[in-house]
């Protein structure tokens, strides 16, 4: 139980860390996938994914390093940042009205925050 918390803990963090890089990456590549085809493939839409790409994947690159770290708390640091934008993000579907927009993130954020406090109850405090 104390190892399969951690494992599950991460596997969120890193879903969620790539699902970000994801949605950032196509808003360059493809922008109309992710808003409105009549907005059409702009400088504006793409300048604001590549601001987002590179916040998304900076944070993805340090939740690696993280990730085969040996001390809990950049893992929890990391992990709470990941399910923080996941729950922010969903604010994002909000303003859409876009159900699907709403549902992932929440998701992800809900077993990002369950598996960081079951992660933290696990009594094991050296090892992780």
């Amino acid at each position: 139980m104390i190892m399969k918390s951690h494992i599950f803990l991460k596997t969120v963090t890193l879903i969620s860390v790539l699902v970000s890089c994801g949605f950032s990456i196509t808003g360059i590549v493809r922008p109309e996938l992710l808003v409105s085809p009549a907005l059409g493939h702009n400088s504006t839409l793409v300048a604001l994914a590549s601001y987002a790409a590179a916040r998304s994947i900076a944070i993805a690159a340090v939740f690696l390093f993280t990730l085969f770290g040996k001390k809990r708390e950049p893992l929890y640091t990391m992990a709470i940042l990941a399910a923080l934008i996941q729950f922010l993000d969903a604010f994002v579907g909000i303003y859409e009205a876009d159900i699907s927009k709403i549902a992932g993130p929440l998701i992800l954020a809900l077993l990002g925050f369950i598996s960081i406090y079951y992660a933290s109850k696990s009594p094991d405090k050296a090892a992780i």
